[in-house]
């Protein structure tokens, strides 16, 4: 929720200036930021869970996932896990290792792509000649 308005505040003031913690757009991240806590130290999982997850989440892996977004919170440094360990932690719960982009793009399968430009066509057909052609 932060905002390129909110950086510029920041970097316009000075420490400690209590006008940029007057800004409606840092109380409202905060308070996102507080809740969100909240709901991790309270496992919520519902709640935090976002909803295109619903049924695809074990209460096991929804678990593991609060343990590690509530690590990723520590106050302290050297308490939060350091991004290879973050990668070694999450991979296990990653069900598919790969998915087509049509599926992350929310593209139904069998959608007609006539559309689609020379260049495009080409990109679908793979056609190496076609590319240097474009």
């Amino acid at each position: 929720m932060w905002t390129d308005q909110m950086q510029e505040s920041l970097e316009s003031k000075k420490k400690g200036d209590p006008a940029f913690f007057k800004h409606k757009d840092f109380r409202t991240a905060i308070e996102c930021y507080s809740q969100a806590i909240d709901l991790i130290r309270d496992r919520n999982l519902q709640m935090l869970t976002d909803s295109c997850l619903e049924g695809q989440l074990s209460n096991d892996d929804g678990t593991e996932l609060a343990r590690l977004a509530s690590r990723c919170l520590q106050s302290e440094p050297r308490e939060r896990p350091n991004p290879k360990s973050l990668v070694a932690s999450l991979t296990p719960l990653q069900k598919e290792t790969e998915v087509p982009s049509s599926v992350l793009m929310g593209i139904p399968h069998g959608t007609s792509w006539s559309s689609l430009s020379p260049f495009g066509e080409a990109c679908i057909r793979r056609d190496l000649t076609a590319y240097m052609r474009s």
